[in-house]
């Protein structure tokens, strides 16, 4: 679609989305610093490694199922894995 066929109501529904997706972003970072820091109150060592926050996992490795973690031990989403921002 080209940007001058977009519609006033098309341009408002891509500005709530990205409000939305806005939103979301900023939660999953609040539930990621918890995760920090309640991994590290129990003896974490952070290493600062994209590791994974649910899991012992070292890194996220791409091209698991469904977008998750392909590493057989982990599997969880890129969501549950330490990222650089």
């Amino acid at each position: 679609m080209k940007q001058q066929e977009i519609t006033d109501a098309l341009r408002r529904a891509f500005e709530a989305n990205e409000a939305d997706f806005s939103s979301i972003e900023d939660q999953v970072r609040t539930r990621q610093a918890t995760a920090r820091e309640r991994l590290t109150r129990s003896g974490w060592n952070d290493q600062g490694d994209f590791h994974c926050l649910a899991c012992p996992c070292p890194h996220f490795l791409q091209g698991g199922h469904e977008g998750r973690c392909r590493r057989g031990s982990c599997g969880h989403s890129l969501l549950s894995h330490d990222l650089p921002r």
